[in-house]
């Protein structure tokens, strides 16, 4: 979600908006929103209920009177509207991804608070179909896909990251990218790339990616895998950078509730892309022929569409192609900068 909103702000430009980004718990990228020059405020909350949280935001509202209110994700809209100020008040702009549609009580609450929305946006058709279920259509709902930053050039050369990660110069790499949480489904990967590599013995799995299944899933590769055979690395940028920028093809086998930001600098990459048919994988895919999308848990699928795009260079510099101008076409963030533009100006 930084990553996204940094995205907007830097091609916004300064004089589109001048926003204060507030945290509600603590920043993990830092980093990219003070290189979009946003002015970050972190309330440090411990909780979505935390009365401190939530007093150190009306204070901030009340201090700074802002234009517009825009909440990103249903934990902050309901933050905003339980600190705004009252009188004369400021308009409140929602973003919405399918994560919000997890918790037992979201419907309830969107219910509840999209009426006393200015405007309530959405990342992709999946969540604009939730929405509009839970508020019986009574509000208007606008898609907004969510941008990402540009990865920084790899620091180094392809041999010497290969090397690095203990793979072969003549490695042939599936990247995939994705939080080390069980929802992943990186075991699957696993069981799948074991069965390329019956096909291309050059074949390698690189999985960027942090959480808290991480060392259960370092465990699990040595097992299944022999050595230097899957490489997992943290998920920073420089990593994520070296990795899509080196693939020879990307994976997004698990399911996802937003779309992940690897699949998306994978497509502005133009790699060949094979996904499982998550919804919102399909939503990123559009109408074109953008990544193969198969069966969740199919690894003989997935392992087929593998085995054609490296067997066939021209089908997968064609379906990287196709990829790369999807992302263009969709994800561009100069043209969604506009639209938000047009939304906090509709809204004020």
């Amino acid at each position: 979600m930084a990553e996204g909103i940094a995205a907007l702000s830097q091609a916004a430009g300064s004089d589109a908006w001048q926003p204060t980004v507030a945290v509600l718990g603590r920043l993990n990228e830092r980093e990219l929103l003070q290189a979009a020059g946003l002015e970050i405020v972190e309330l440090a909350g411990r909780g979505h209920f935390d009365p401190l949280m939530l007093g150190r935001l009306a204070q901030l509202l009340r201090r700074e009177r802002p234009a517009a209110i825009h909440a990103w994700g249903l934990p902050a809209l309901m933050a905003a509207q339980l600190t705004r100020p009252r009188s004369g008040q400021m308009p409140l702009i929602a973003t919405l991804d399918l994560r919000d549609s997890l918790p037992a009580w979201s419907g309830r609450l969107l219910r509840s608070l999209a009426p006393k929305l200015g405007s309530l946006v959405v990342a992709d058709e999946p969540t604009q179909q939730w929405a509009t279920n839970v508020t019986n259509a009574a509000t208007q709902i606008q898609i907004l896909p969510t941008p990402v930053m540009p990865l920084p050039e790899p620091p180094e050369a392809r041999e010497s990251a290969l090397a690095r990660w203990g793979f072969p110069p003549d490695a042939r790499v599936i990247a995939t990218a994705a939080p080390l949480e069980p929802i992943a489904r990186f075991d699957e990967a696993i069981w799948c790339y074991e069965l390329v590599r019956v096909i291309h013995p050059s074949a390698r799995l690189l999985i960027v990616g942090t959480g808290s299944d991480g060392a259960r899933l370092e465990r699990f590769a040595r097992q299944v895998s022999e050595p230097a055979c899957v490489a997992i690395v943290p998920e920073i940028r420089t990593e994520l950078a070296a990795a899509i920028v080196f693939a020879d093809a990307y994976w997004q086998l698990g399911p996802s509730t937003a779309a992940p930001r690897g699949l998306l600098h994978a497509m502005r990459a133009g790699k060949p892309i094979v996904a499982c048919d998550a919804a919102v994988h399909a939503a990123a895919a559009g109408s074109g022929e953008t990544m193969m999308l198969t069966l969740q848990d199919s690894r003989a699928a997935a392992g087929r569409a593998t085995d054609d795009f490296f067997n066939d260079p021209q089908l997968a510099a064609q379906w990287g192609t196709a990829a790369a101008q999807g992302a263009a076409t969709r994800f561009d963030a100069a043209t969604l900068a506009a639209q938000l533009q047009a939304i906090y100006d509709h809204a004020t």
